[in-house]
């Protein structure tokens, strides 16, 4: 795992960073108040993660959703100052890991991403990630109006019971 990083079940006092950091690090951010609605979601098939420093701020955020064997990864971000070194790899490990312990008939977790997105492309490539189909036109981007095709992603949670990082 990255240096100096905790990782660790969201809770609710850490959303107000979350929403931070989705609306500083996405382009199509998810609203305050959709982020901030996660706390009642996470008792009931949503399930969160956190990477924070060594200072207790919130650097990093997975938020997932677990429905009977499969998880979907919905909105992934690193906060602009932690970006480059390792934790998002770690937190998405962290975070295949913990599906995997506690979610025992989860067998796959998908995942979408903009084609243009080759940080996030290459990070999910080195952890077992393959394209499985394509959204045309998925993505909106809301300062030039273009639309973007998502490519929809899945990887074996059963390959990350045993990893420790994938960095």
């Amino acid at each position: 795992m990255s240096a100096n990083m905790a990782y660790r079940r969201l809770c609710a006092a850490d959303l107000p960073a979350v929403a931070d950091i989705e609306m500083a690090v996405q382009i199509e951010p998810w609203s305050r108040a959709q982020v901030l609605e996660i706390a009642g979601l996470l008792d009931g098939g949503y399930v969160a993660w956190v990477a924070e420093d060594a200072f207790g701020q919130v650097q990093a955020y997975l938020i997932a959703q677990v429905v009977i064997d499969e998880a979907e990864i919905l909105t992934i971000g690193v906060a602009h100052a932690a970006q480059g070194q390792g934790v998002g790899a770690a937190l998405l490990v962290f975070g295949l890991m913990d599906i995997r312990a506690c979610y025992p008939d989860v067998q796959a977790c998908f995942l979408e991403v903009r084609v243009s997105n080759a940080v996030a492309r290459t990070l999910y490539d080195k952890n077992g990630f393959v394209e499985v189909g394509r959204r045309k036109h998925y993505y909106h981007d809301p300062v030039t109006g273009a639309r973007e095709d998502a490519l929809i992603l899945r990887c074996d949670v059963i390959e990350h019971t045993y990893s420790t990082s994938n960095e």
